[in-house]
């Protein structure tokens, strides 16, 4: 083996937590998740067209998503903390 002195060296980068990080994955939406994304793109989109003021209607929303504003209300509360 000519040419080679010594023995090999390895570098080793420690991350804290690496292996956590390693492990995490992107999770993927439940299903109701994906149905309050949908409700809240309808809302801050397509509701403004087509409300007489041209302004959010979550009444409209509720209608035509079939859901009860109070809960639809509940939700826009847990969504806006985020």
């Amino acid at each position: 083996m000519k040419g080679r002195i010594g023995c090999p060296t390895r570098i080793i980068t420690v991350i804290p937590h690496g292996r956590e990080v390693a492990r995490s994955q992107p999770k993927e939406l439940s299903v109701k998740a994906k149905f309050r994304l949908t409700v809240f793109d309808w809302y801050y989109q397509k509701s403004p067209a087509l409300s007489i003021t041209g302004v959010r209607n979550a009444s409209l929303t509720c209608r035509h998503f079939g859901i009860h504003h109070s809960l639809f209300y509940y939700w826009l509360k847990r969504y806006n903390k985020q």
